[in-house]
């Protein structure tokens, strides 16, 4: 005899209790159904009566859609059958080829989690190959889980399934759920507005796609909040960048607005090197396949996002802070948790704190990352389809793609508020307050009075006298701050020289204390063993410690002389000279030669004629630039196993500008950290012994560009991870010579 499972029927309203979190998830499920069923539109209707202020007496939900809809066989086999493989084989929908995003059976659980009563209605599509019995009619099944009762068998409860003659050739579902089993309240209809509405990405990103699918919710017999979430946050951003990725190049273009402009345009380049478009690379051999991002960025203070007459809106503000984030969607299906509420996944607020400058963070920025399955094969999902496996692909997406576009909006920012800066500084305010004074002084001069009286002459005589004295007040407070800018600019000068001098000493802090703790071991062995050693091996003792003192000596020697460039009168470091190069590069090759022969480095400069005269440049400035190339490059040559190890520093003079290039072959640069190198207090250097503070590089940019009006960056670089034995950086600097002229400095 052989027996077989029964299924109570009370078993199953469990099930479509427990399976869905809520009432908001379930409605969510509903509208993947029709995601899944490529229909172009979707439409949700909550009917309700206002029976309290903040309560609805919700009535009825009806889900109703214009996809393919099912046949008698899918309701059959499908919708009736508990746990189906349908959604397991069936990934891509059938005509717009859309990622299937339902869950397996989540659509018969929905509707259990939120009404008793179901009237599923299904007006099916018909095409070549998808067979049933009844093509012509439309289908109503109608099921009241109320019938589903302890102790009645599942499969013994019927469930009315009616049919009617199509009249028209229109297809597609409607699903009425009434008798429901929650009182709905206004912040969860508000709710379901605002997760619908990040279900799936903004039109203003899938606006090119003819099959967008469409997302609606009417609400009848109360006022329904705003479903509008993203669209009023993006029109006021002051800052977009889009960029694509393709191979491994990586385009963009950058947007900007003022808060009265209605509409953002493409940023203006600021320079040859900062444009409002451009290309990189992507900084990474491995290929991830084709991504996008468009990326909406707000200014620190809130109160400039917007014009005057929405700055003050609490809505405004409340979208911002529910929504920042970057989002990833997947074939234009959202990917969670990725942009949710919190959610830092490119880790834009670590990366933020203790820096300098125009680093964008995460609560200031609205993002969207597109991408497809098919074009990115590498980019998984896991198994439960609540993030992405976190691979090599992914990590080249986020690292070098993301980032690396968020970079470039960071570096356009930044060069525009120098650019502002830069503009700012040449507007003498006291000689505006002058030209102002002389502009009332000419009116009241031309003014015709008939008949003054005394009293109106003396008044006159007495406001011009006034004015005099503002003009006179003006010009002494110009003469005064002038000269408190310059002594700023020269001890700004003299700290970043001292600066440079404290790297020096914590980079070859090493060099100093190694051969020093030798000397001395070497010195107790010699007084602890004197009559016991031959002579031959004393003087091997003493011969080792004199190298070991000579190495000491010299770079003690060159760092003094070097600190000595500081001493003088206040503001003397300021000072420029006509610069002898050849003797500068040797009194600094002399200084670190006997360190660079201890660790096989060897050492060449070249300097092309028209470098040795009518250079005129501050000594303890131009030290402090070579000291710190030189202490980047022996610590990239340490890291590496060479047969030759090479420093090399290179000048040469065009008509315009003298170049110097400092090349080495030690470890090289990542390219995607070209300009991250300059960030204060960046630095790629771990461990006590080769520690790196970071600013060494910022130094060397800050002098060149900010007293010379020059620029330093990586001109090109292989880097040794991936390339072994081949790591190799070339840095540049380019200085304008009118910059380096005599003629044009001030009396010092």
């Amino acid at each position: 005899m052989k027996i077989k499972h029964t299924v109570d029927a009370k078993h199953l309203k469990n099930i479509g209790e427990q399976s869905v979190s809520s009432p908001v998830q379930a409605l969510i499920e509903l509208v993947k159904n029709s995601h899944d069923a490529d229909a172009l539109n979707c439409k949700v209707h909550f009917y309700a009566d206002v029976s309290l202020e903040n309560f609805l007496d919700v009535k009825k939900i009806v889900i109703e859609d214009d996809g393919f809809g099912m046949t008698f066989e899918d309701i059959r086999d499908k919708w009736m059958r508990i746990g189906t493989k349908s959604k397991e084989e069936e990934t891509i929908s059938r005509f717009f080829k859309r990622r299937v995003s339902g869950a397996k059976g989540m659509g018969h659980f929905a509707c259990q989690k939120l009404g008793n009563k179901i009237t599923l209605k299904s007006s099916p599509m018909m095409w070549k190959g998808r067979q049933s019995d009844r093509p012509d009619d439309n289908l109503t099944l109608n099921i009241n889980w109320n019938d589903y009762q302890t102790g009645e068998n599942l499969t013994d409860i019927p469930n009315e399934l009616g049919f009617s003659k199509r009249e028209d050739k229109k297809h597609g579902i409607v699903l009425e759920i009434t008798d429901l089993k929650h009182k709905w309240k206004k912040e969860e209809i508000e709710e379901v507005h605002s997760k619908l509405g990040n279900l799936l990405p903004p039109k203003f990103i899938s606006k090119r796609d003819e099959h967008a699918f469409n997302i609606e919710i009417e609400s009848h017999g109360f006022e329904a909040p705003n479903a509008d979430i993203e669209s009023t946050v993006e029109k006021y951003a002051p800052w977009e960048i889009r960029a694509r990725l393709r191979g491994s190049l990586i385009t963009y273009t950058i947007y900007s607005k003022e808060p009265e402009d209605d509409t953002r345009k493409q940023a203006d380049p600021i320079n040859q090197k900062i444009q409002g478009r451009g290309k990189i690379a992507l900084g990474n051999p491995h290929e991830i396949g084709d991504a996008e991002i468009r990326l909406f960025h707000y200014k620190e203070k809130s109160s400039e996002w917007a014009p005057t007459k929405v700055r003050d809106s609490k809505t405004l503000h409340d979208q911002l802070k529910n929504n920042a984030g970057i989002k990833i969607y997947n074939d234009n299906v959202r990917v969670m948790p990725y942009g949710s509420k919190g959610n830092d996944w490119v880790g834009l607020g670590p990366r933020y704190e203790g820096r300098r400058g125009s680093h964008i963070r995460n609560e200031q920025t609205i993002g969207f990352v597109t991408i497809s399955k098919d074009g990115n094969p590498g980019i998984r999902e896991t198994t439960t389809r609540e993030r992405v496996e976190e691979n090599l692909d992914f990590y080249i997406l986020k690292n070098n793609f993301v980032l690396g576009v968020i970079e470039q909006l960071e570096n356009y920012i930044e060069a525009k508020k120098e650019k502002k800066k830069e503009e700012t500084k040449k507007v003498n305010a006291g000689a505006a307050v002058r030209s102002d004074v002389k502009q009332v002084m000419d009116f009241i001069e031309k003014l015709d009075v008939k008949d003054p009286s005394p009293a109106y002459m003396e008044q006159k005589k007495g406001i011009a006298k006034k004015l005099k004295e503002i003009e006179h007040n003006t010009k002494l407070q110009d003469e005064q701050q002038e000269e408190e800018v310059e002594e700023l600019a020269s001890n700004l000068e003299m700290y970043r020289n001292l600066s440079s001098l404290g790297i020096s000493a914590l980079t070859f802090h090493h060099e100093f204390t190694t051969p020093m703790s030798r000397v001395d071991a070497r010195i107790n062995k010699l007084i602890e063993k004197w009559d016991e050693y031959e002579d031959l091996k004393k003087l091997d003792y003493l011969t080792k410690s004199s190298k070991d003192i000579e190495i000491v000596r010299s770079l003690n020697s060159y760092i003094r002389e070097f600190a000595a460039l500081f001493k003088g009168a206040k503001g003397s470091s300021k000072k420029r000279e006509e610069m002898d190069i050849e003797e500068t590069i040797k009194k600094i090759e002399y200084g670190f030669g006997d360190l660079m022969s201890k660790h096989g480095i060897k050492f060449e400069h070249v300097i092309e004629p028209g470098c040795e005269k009518n250079i005129w440049m501050n000594q303890a400035s131009f030290e402090s630039v070579i000291i710190n190339l030189f202490s980047n490059s022996f610590r990239a040559l340490t890291e590496v196993p060479r047969a030759q190890k090479i420093i090399k520093i290179m000048f040469e003079a065009s008509s315009s500008h003298l170049t110097i290039r400092f090349y080495d072959n030690g470890h090289g640069i990542n390219e995607h950290n070209f300009e991250r190198i300059f960030d204060p207090l960046w630095t790629t250097y771990k461990g006590a012994e080769k520690s790196g503070t970071g600013m060494g590089a910022t130094l060397i940019r800050e002098i060149v560009k900010e007293d010379y009006g020059g620029e330093a960056k990586i001109e090109n670089s292989i880097e040794e991870v991936t390339n072994p034995g081949k790591g190799e950086t070339m840095f540049l600097i380019r200085i304008p010579l009118e910059n380096l002229n005599k003629d044009l400095l001030k009396d010092e």
